[in-house]
């Protein structure tokens, strides 16, 4: 096979691995469950046709560069904490860990050969294709269920503020996950439409704008801020006014800053009407017992994302070097509650936050190397910004990865891993051998 068809395929199956982001529901195995999906079986093809790259790589020292070295490093570390604390279920999480680490790495070999259009160009194609795919999806699951017919793509839930709701997740496993997805999606389709000018690409991006306000998360700020700002920077550099894009990047970072803090506050803490009639059902689920503060009308209580992160630091607190294992945070959650450092009533949950969940699961050396590794990729993209829309837009993807990792374990997304080695990419697209 010649080297420019391997390219070609290595590229596609890439692709293809993004597109099944919105597609990770599918497969449920004995023992592992549903950690074996599309996306792992398209790994195979990738490995196969990539591993030279990281023989390469490791030829010219390419392995010093932090971005290797660091998530290298954090994965080793799961590793090494699996190992040490036991558990087959810990040392297959960890193994996960070393094959996200395997496809990044390969990745980011490939895009760095890139140029900006051959990127743009392969996002554009690709972005499309998952955005049909959970379009799609949503909107026969949701047919469905209105005829009366139950699907795995959305169910009713009983959610705060707003009582019973129909939440989309698609053909992934939460509404999280789904809009985890689409927040990538979406800033790449909004450039689609400014290069393109094109009617299906605009119904498109309407189309997915509202899958996403049906998974009710409340990432959604997120998604329609970062549209309304890429839409702002884009009308901006068309008129070519470097001053009014200089007044504008600053904009940009107070108005990230500021929807930051609406989500967090908004995760963190529920207000509850006094005399809720359904207080006890969120307490079973959504709050603990514990009160922060109190209006004339309403009772502000601590959400289980709250809770969970006290518990994180509890753990933390016992193992401070190596923590308890990648995956055994939720086996540690019986003692806290017998302790009294859990709430009795809310279910056994992950950690809810990639940071906090690294100091339980791996001390605060599995902490430092992911923290380090996701801080610096942040700084490169905020840094590389304005020098194309689509580093604003990647910028933008990145920063709502990582204030995501507040409140969910995205560590375990494939499609931020394949966000990690995007940006890792443009960073390098200057340094290239």
């Amino acid at each position: 096979m010649s080297e420019s068809k391997k390219k070609y395929l290595l590229s596609l199956f890439i692709g293809l691995y993004f597109c099944s982001a919105a597609l990770t529901n599918l497969i449920s195995l004995p023992f592992v469950k549903e950690k074996v999906q599309i996306a792992e079986l398209l790994f195979l093809p990738i490995f196969v046709l990539g591993y030279r790259y990281i023989f390469d790589d490791f030829r010219r020292k390419a392995y010093k560069k932090w971005f290797l070295y660091l998530p290298f490093l954090y994965v080793c570390i799961n590793l090494l904490s699996s190992f040490i604390n036991g558990g087959l279920s810990s040392m297959l999480e960890s193994f996960g860990k070393v094959y996200l680490f395997l496809f990044y790495w390969i990745t980011w070999s490939v895009f760095r050969h890139f140029s900006e259009s051959e990127l743009k160009a392969f996002l554009y194609k690709y972005v499309t294709f998952t955005s049909i795919i959970i379009i799609f999806t949503c909107f026969v699951g949701f047919l469905l269920w209105f005829c009366g017919v139950p699907n795995m793509t959305g169910e009713p839930e009983n959610y705060p503020y707003l009582g019973i709701v129909y939440r989309a997740n698609g053909l992934t496993r939460t509404p999280g996950m789904l809009i985890s997805v689409i927040n990538i999606c979406a800033p790449i389709l909004v450039l689609k439409c400014a290069t393109s000018k094109q009617k299906t690409d605009f119904l498109l991006l309407i189309l997915l704008l509202i899958v996403a306000f049906f998974t009710f998360s409340k990432s959604n700020i997120f998604l329609w801020a970062n549209v309304v700002l890429l839409f702002f920077y884009l009308f901006l550099q068309k008129k070519n006014n470097e001053k009014w894009l200089n007044q504008f990047n600053l904009f940009v970072l107070f108005a990230l800053g500021f929807v930051f803090f609406v989500f967090n506050i908004a995760t963190h803490f529920l207000p509850i009407p006094k005399h809720f009639e359904a207080l006890e059902a969120f307490k079973a689920q959504y709050i603990s017992d514990h009160i922060v503060a109190q209006t004339h009308n309403y009772d502000i209580y601590e959400t289980c994302y709250l809770s969970t992160k006290r518990a994180a630091i509890s753990v933390f607190q016992k193992n401070p070097f190596l923590g308890v294992g990648t995956g055994n945070f939720d086996a540690a959650l019986p003692q806290l509650k017998a302790e009294g450092l859990y709430p009795k009533d809310l279910p056994i949950y992950n950690p809810h936050s990639t940071f906090t969940g690294a100091l339980a699961e791996n001390g605060i050396f599995g902490f430092l190397a992911m923290t380090l590794f996701l801080f610096l990729l942040l700084k490169k993209a905020f840094l590389n910004k304005q020098n194309s829309s689509l580093y604003f837009a990647l910028f933008l993807c990145f920063f709502t990865a990582i204030s995501e990792a507040f409140v969910a374990d995205t560590m375990n997304f494939r499609h931020y891993w394949f966000l990690f080695a995007i940006v890792a990419a443009i960073c390098t697209f200057n340094q290239r051998d």
